[in-house]
């Protein structure tokens, strides 16, 4: 799809998808346990419906409602051999895999070009010490057998996810511990986690990097799946330069990426967090940012940082390089592509704010640079054309509704 942004001053309301973190853990939760479970909210985006085929693949039903989505759990219907196509979605892969071994499942996966280069190999290392067998270290990859044990031992300096796959595994092998070693990367991720968990039922908690879990599965019977802070974000960016009020996010979410609001405190926005989050233009200052722990943040940061009076920097960005593309290296060529000073320094992202020209950008598939390309061509000087913009269907096919809705000047040139 090529998209042609005009500028525009962005002002409006708006409600944000569900989060796709929290949607993930919660259909996974769904369909291993003991009943039905009506999941409500506004569930979008390529990412959470290849968990979804993936669980309905193994035996799950789902159901559209009036409400919501109905989730039949596995239960009887597993379904032994089994073929999943993660498609480009790093959560559905790493959950998916400790889930397949420990239903006892034979299942062949695939995916994205991008995703089969994206790290998995220490999480088979684990499920292999455990019972399972895997005919490769990439995708497409089989694997079969049944989880054996249940004290885990993983990495958790390359990608949260690891943990937390193997955390949504445990209710199906009676419970056990996951131990973690090296830093523990998107923490938050975590929080997620075992906030969901509990939410079904389970008894998890964390002490010194151990994570416990005991009990099995049980059905909350209705479970809503609230707003997604990381699709907020560029929003919240928007309305630094302009005035967008944000519907329906939690602020006491578990959700890391609402820590965006303390990089808008230091860039001095004027904003308004209870009920509703209303962002509004104030001073423009520069700001130092880690984004360790919200690595999904730094697209729409770097698009701040490129607004300010003066030079950003945003922190801890190496693991960028492994995400839907290599976004350190991307968020750099894009905001070039608008004239900003922007350097890579191997671990930080330096960003000198300035004026915007509008451009010609060749988007990577990846739906986080598309959407931080479409704010900061809504304030470049002259037209912007992105090519390749459907990318933002993986967590937000409605994003360019939502942006025209808040005053965005958006023509669809080809689909």
């Amino acid at each position: 799809m090529i998209v042609r942004i005009s500028p525009s001053n962005l002002k409006g309301t708006l409600c944000v998808p569900s989060s796709k973190s929290v949607a993930h853990r919660a259909f996974i939760a769904a369909a291993c346990s003991d009943a039905p479970t009506l999941i409500k909210g506004n569930l979008t985006g390529d990412d959470v419906n290849a968990t979804l085929v993936a669980l309905v693949s193994l035996g799950a039903k789902a159901r559209k409602t009036s409400d919501g989505l109905l989730i039949t759990p596995i239960g009887d219907n597993l379904v032994k051999t089994v073929k999943i196509n993660a498609g480009a979605s790093g959560s559905t892969l790493r959950f998916i895999l400790p889930l397949v071994a420990s239903l006892g499942v034979s299942a062949t996966i695939d995916g994205t070009k991008r995703l089969a280069e994206r790290p998995i190999g220490e999480l088979l290392d684990v499920l292999r010490k455990h019972g399972i067998t895997a005919d490769g270290d990439k995708l497409p990859l089989t694997v079969g057998g049944k989880l054996t044990g249940n004290q885990f031992t993983i990495n958790a300096s390359v990608s949260s996810q690891y943990v937390s796959g193997l955390l949504l595994a445990l209710p199906n092998i009676n419970g056990g511990t996951v131990e973690t070693v090296g830093n523990i990367v998107s923490k938050d991720y975590l929080d997620i986690t075992l906030s969901v968990m509990r939410d079904f039922g389970i008894d998890v908690y964390e002490r010194d990097g151990i994570f416990t879990a005991d009990g099995a599965y049980k059905s909350p019977r209705e479970y809503i799946v609230e707003s997604d802070w990381s699709s907020a974000g560029f929003f919240i960016v928007a309305g630094a330069k302009g005035d967008i009020t944000l519907n329906g996010l939690n602020i006491n979410s578990t959700q890391g990426d609402k820590a965006i609001l303390n990089a808008l405190k230091a860039f001095d926005a004027d904003i308004t967090a209870d009920k509703v989050v209303r962002i509004k233009s104030n001073k423009l200052n520069a700001f130092t940012f880690d984004v360790n722990d919200c690595p999904d943040t730094a697209p729409a940061l770097a698009v701040l940082a490129a607004f300010s009076n003066g030079t950003s920097v945003l922190k801890n960005t190496e693991r960028l390089k492994a995400k839907e593309s290599d976004r350190a290296k991307e968020t750099v060529k894009m905001l070039t592509a608008f004239d900003i000073k922007c350097v890579d320094k191997g671990n930080e992202i330096e960003i000198t704010g300035g004026a915007l020209h509008g451009c010609e950008i060749d988007l990577p598939d990846d739906h986080r640079i598309a959407m931080a390309a479409a704010i900061a061509a809504s304030y470049a000087q002259g037209d912007t054309i992105l090519h390749g913009a459907e990318c933002v269907n993986k967590s937000y096919p409605s994003f360019f509704e939502d942006l025209k809705r808040v005053g965005g000047k958006v023509n669809v040139l080809t689909v």
